[in-house]
């Protein structure tokens, strides 16, 4: 197993079928029916059922989360535990002077201190975080616990604010780093909101840049009673005793939330969690996953990019007049249109999204009701006939019903566009299933909590798990732009890599801006195979490109990373935001394979060559925005690679070789 997992945010193995792309779709259904495809959708292994788990994205300006007003959060007098884990991405929060980043809070505007109850801040300066935080006020008097302790950026750190018998204690990756302030008299009890990423005295903001990931209130239990190893796998609304842990029943757990899919408490309360800004849940926490990614287990997605994506099929005798079940998960990036079709059977019945709800219209709005479904989460949506009656689920709950005589005799499926190609998406999709003569869901249901399968009556299946080159930790859908496949002519392991022909063929995330491949100003290590068909000085040919640019070519290279060949002939280049390091030694070849490994650890970088070091320098803390990726090629399509790459990794906020060591004899680990 990989210890560094958790921070891995893209692994390409390269390991598939001779000539396989991202861009043939199957229906999984007994049908088979053909899929066409059309624009460059593409599919790859981000899913609603991720096996590294999920936290909650904040970019540190206007994006934060709400919990409602409910006496839930009323800490009184009581024990509590109030934990989490925490990834830093930038120091740049500042108000008049202070430095502070906001975890959680119950804190009103109200411009006087009875509206203001309690928080968890962490505090530091324009350079570093310092120290954890915990406050509230009883009546105008405000308890303060502060506590010194250094905080990187790009670490997870698991943190715990305990009160137990009035004492407050703070732990840090299970170990107490500070203790002794009573705090006994009660916070106060005002109607007002829980805040997650912003201290809600809205003329502080304090708003929080980076990850938060199982975020936990308990409410009347001092759950940690001493150093305890934190937990390695999502935290729960219950929890037996363990060592210097105490039990938690499920009445006592207030909220449990940033650990989902989709933006939603887990605890027992289940509290309306309400999106302000645009922060994003990623498939990104501190757990190492138990298993590989399997199509069975974690499926797949499409992701289409909102500019003439869209997939067609016939689907025999299209859904009739009897029951049926349409459904699939949506992940939306942004709105393309007002209104945007998931599933259209020209001219008939369409299924879709805008800003604010999910909709059913066949010649008129069916079933237009008002419900939120944000952007950068995954939702569940199902459109179910039963009986006559047509019922639209959304994350399992119904959301509204219509009288339902209609026969669905359309047999033309449009999917990511309607059929006067209109209302293109921008958005993941996943799971999309139709079953004909059966209503899957009767009544309210817990959503799909893995890939569906092809059920009795099934007429139409599509998990998007049939991508060549895919991802091993599940957070990207790459497209195979041109002819960019898998190869079995060349392979360092496992029988196949990624071929490039350098005339049109290189793999990029298109549209979706993703924060994991942005590196800020902290550690990181890029590194792989390759094998060259042209390693002259004169072709330039590039590995790779992250720039802050969508489709990942850009001719200026101060947000980002890149690799190229170089002159003289024999030698490699690498930029890293704005600042070249060229190769000495290196002997580069055609027809051989060379590993290499990029690494940034407190601004000194270092470049290898089959582990020896053959560039470096220090003093590199630019700042990496680069969101979009490049694989193939750099600066412009005319510069791309012709050979294969294998094993291409990225660690964020690791780097793992700060001295000469042995290349790997292995395939990297998948889990």
């Amino acid at each position: 197993m990989d210890p560094y997992f958790e921070y891995t945010t893209l692994l390409l193995p390269g390991n598939g079928a001779n000539a396989q792309t991202n861009s043939s779709f199957t229906d999984a259904s007994s049908n088979n029916f053909p899929i066409t495809r059309y624009g460059n959708t593409t599919q790859g292994t981000f899913s609603p059922f991720s096996q590294t788990g999920w936290g909650n994205y904040f970019s540190g300006s206007s994006q934060y989360l709400t919990a409602p007003s409910n006496s839930a959060f009323n800490l009184g007098t009581n024990d509590f535990t109030i934990e989490c884990w925490v990834y830093l991405t930038a120091y740049s929060v500042n108000w008049s002077g202070y430095y502070t980043a906001s975890i959680i809070s119950r804190d009103a505007n109200t411009g006087a201190s009875s509206g203001r109850n309690y928080w968890v801040n962490l505090n530091g300066t324009s350079s570093s975080w310092t120290g954890l935080a915990f406050a509230f006020f009883s009546g105008s008097t405000l308890s303060l616990k502060n506590e010194s302790y250094a905080f990187s950026l790009n670490t997870w750190y698991n943190i715990a604010v305990v009160r137990s018998s009035g004492e407050v204690k703070f732990y840090v990756n299970g170990s107490l780093v500070g203790s002794g302030t009573t705090m006994s008299s009660a916070p106060n009890t005002n109607a007002i909101p829980l805040y997650i990423g912003q201290q809600g005295f809205s003329t502080l903001e304090y708003y929080f840049p980076g990850y938060i990931s199982n975020l936990r209130l308990v409410n009347g239990v001092a759950v940690y009673t001493g150093n305890f190893t934190p937990p390695t796998s999502a935290l729960t609304a219950t929890q037996s005793a363990g060592t210097n842990i105490s039990a938690i029943t499920g009445t006592q757990t207030s909220l449990l939330t940033c650990q989902s899919n989709r933006f939603r408490d887990a605890s027992t309360n289940n509290f309306t969690i309400t999106v302000n800004g645009s922060p994003s849940v990623q498939a990104f926490s501190p757990f190492n996953p138990t298993s590989s990614w399997s199509a069975v287990t974690n499926g797949g997605s499409g992701y289409f990019d909102g500019t003439e994506d869209y997939l067609t099929t016939t689907i025999t005798g299209g859904l009739g007049s009897g029951d049926f079940t349409m459904e699939c998960w949506v992940y939306k990036v942004s709105l393309t249109n007002v209104n945007n079709s998931l599933m259209d059977f020209a001219p008939g019945l369409v299924l879709g999204y805008t800003s604010t709800t999910v909709y059913l219209y066949y010649g008129s709005m069916l079933i237009n009701p008002t419900v939120t479904v944000p952007l950068n989460s995954w939702f569940h949506v199902a459109a179910v006939k039963n009986g006559g009656t047509l019922t639209l689920y959304v994350n399992g709950s119904s959301i509204g019903t219509y009288s339902d005589s209609n026969n669905y005799s359309d047999q033309n499926l449009y999917i990511g566009r309607d059929k006067d190609g209109n209302n293109d998406i921008n958005a993941y999709v996943s799971n999309a299933r139709i079953v004909k003569g059966t209503a899957v869901y009767t009544a309210n249901f817990t959503p799909p909590t893995s890939p569906v399968t092809a059920i009795s009556g099934t007429a139409f299946l599509l998990n998007f798990t049939n991508a060549g080159i895919y991802d091993a930790t599940s957070k990207n859908d790459l497209e195979t732009v041109d002819g960019a496949k898998i190869s079995t002519a060349q392979s360092k392991w496992g029988g196949s890599s990624m071929y490039f022909d350098g005339t049109g063929d290189y793999l990029t995330n298109r549209n979706y801006s993703n924060p994991l491949l942005a590196f800020g100003t902290g550690n990181f290590t890029i590194e792989g195979w390759f094998y060259s068909n042209d390693a002259s000085n004169s072709a330039q040919r590039g590995m790779f490109q992250t720039s802050d640019t969508a489709g990942g070519f850009k001719t200026s290279y101060a947000s980002g990373v890149l690799m190229a060949h170089t002159n003289p002939a024999g030698e490699m280049a690498i930029n890293i935001g704005g600042t070249d390091y060229i190769t000495s030694g290196a002997s580069i070849t055609t027809g051989a394979w060379f590993y290499f490994a990029i690494t940034r650890s407190s601004g000194n970088v270092n470049f290898y060559i089959n582990g020896t070091l053959r560039a470096s320098g220090s003093g590199n803390t630019s700042n990496l925005t680069g969101t979009y990726i490049a694989v193939g090629g750099y600066y412009s399509t005319s510069y791309l690679f012709n050979g294969y790459l294998q094993d291409l990794r990225i660690t964020r906020g690791i780097a793992r070789y700060t001295s000469n060591f042995t290349a790997p004899t292995a395939a990297f680990p998948t889990q």
